[in-house]
């Protein structure tokens, strides 16, 4: 996705000549007028489309792309650490919004999958260590939840 990409400089952040192609050469990513935040702060589906049909009535796509607001955002994380919010309220922002939300939310899922199973894991090792009786676990030894 890097215009003029060379290949003997550097491919990843910090490493040298890295800034030298990829925010300068996305004009329309970075001419986006929006707020810059250190948490993402979303917008709650129902405000969004209050506003957007009371302001927008019926204009379906308005340039910015969703593309181009995607770009902008992974730029400013890069060289910020600050997430992007588009100024303009049209149903790329929505697009935007939802897709921020999708990816908070997977990354929340799967950590707290992985933080359940450790704790579980960690709970049948104290069963085994003060040799708890059967009867009293709240799991069973193959795993799984005992009625209480």
């Amino acid at each position: 996705m890097a215009y003029n990409m060379d290949m003997n400089k550097g491919l990843y952040p910090g490493e040298p000549g890295y800034n030298e192609f990829v925010p300068a050469k996305f004009p329309t990513s970075m001419a986006i007028e929006g707020t810059l935040t250190k948490k993402f702060h979303y917008i709650h589906p129902q405000d969004f489309h209050d506003k957007f049909l009371k302001k927008l009535k019926g204009e379906m796509i308005i340039p910015p792309t969703y593309t181009d607001i995607k770009v902008r955002n992974d730029i400013e994380m890069t060289n910020n650490k600050k997430y992007f919010q588009p100024k303009e309220w049209n149903l790329n922002k929505l697009l935007y919004n939802y897709d921020c939300l999708w990816h908070l939310t997977s990354n929340d899922l799967k950590f707290m999958k992985k933080y359940a199973n450790f704790l579980k894991m960690h709970i049948q090792d104290l069963y085994r260590e003060y040799n708890v009786n059967i009867k009293r676990r709240a799991f069973k030894p193959s795993g799984e939840l005992n009625e209480i």
